[in-house]
C-alpha cells in the first residue's frame, strides 16, 4: 500500500512540476497609509509577502501565501508611540494581458482576499491590544518582466483595505487600515 501511495504521489508531483506552472514569489513592499488610525497619522509602512502560485491557464494565475506588514505613527514628544503589526494569509489571482501582440512582457491585474489580524503596541497601555481576524481586499496592477527563463521581476502598485474589530476594557471598536503599496517581487517558476 505504501508503494502504491508513493508511486501515485510521484506521478502527480512529477506531472505538476513538469508543467512549469508553479511559482514562488518573494515581495517586499512600502505602504502609504490613506487613513489615520485613532486620529493619528501613520508613517510609511513596510511589509513582506511570500506566496506560492499556480498558472492554471496562460492568462490566469492563482496564488496563496503569507503577509506581514508594519506601521507606526509619527514620533514626537507630545504623543504616544504606536506600532501596528498585521499578519495574515493572502488568497488571490492574477490576470495577465498584453496591450500589443508584439509585447514580450505582459501586464497583469491582481485581486485577492486578505485574512489578517492586527497587533497594536504602544507606550500607552490603552492601545496594547490584538484584533480579531477579518477579511480585507487587495487590488493591483503590475508588470511581469522576464529576467531569465525561470526568474521574473514583478513591480506592482496595489491598494489594500481591511477593518478589524477589537475590544479595549470592555469597549469594542473597529480599526480600519487602507493603504497604497509600491511593491517589487522576485518570482521563480518551476
Amino acid at each position: 500500500m505504501k508503494k502504491i501511495l508513493f508511486l501515485l504521489m510521484f506521478v502527480i508531483g512529477s506531472t505538476c512540476l513538469s508543467q512549469e506552472a508553479w511559482s514562488v514569489t518573494f515581495r517586499p513592499s512600502l505602504h502609504i497609509p490613506t487613513v489615520n488610525v485613532f486620529n493619528r497619522p501613520l508613517r510609511i509602512g513596510n511589509g513582506l509577502d511570500l506566496t506560492a502560485g499556480y498558472r492554471w491557464t496562460d492568462p490566469f494565475q492563482l496564488y496563496a501565501g503569507f503577509t506581514y506588514n508594519l506601521f507606526d505613527n509619527e514620533e514626537n514628544a507630545e504623543e504616544q508611540i504606536m506600532e501596528l503589526r498585521q499578519f495574515g494569509v493572502l488568497l488571490g489571482g492574477r490576470y495577465f494581458f498584453k496591450i500589443s501582440p508584439h509585447q514580450n512582457n505582459p501586464f497583469y491585474l491582481s485581486a485577492g482576499l486578505l485574512f489578517s489580524s492586527i497587533t497594536s503596541k504602544s507606550n500607552d497601555a490603552l492601545f496594547n491590544f490584538d484584533t480579531d481576524a477579518s477579511v480585507g481586499s487587495q487590488l493591483g496592477i503590475g508588470w511581469e518582466l522576464e529576467l531569465t527563463e525561470n526568474w521574473f521581476f514583478l513591480p506592482e502598485l496595489r491598494f489594500s483595505s481591511l477593518s478589524n474589530d477589537y475590544i479595549i476594557d470592555g469597549v469594542s471598536g473597529t480599526i480600519a487600515l487602507k493603504y497604497l503599496s509600491i511593491t517589487a517581487a522576485l518570482m521563480h517558476t518551476f
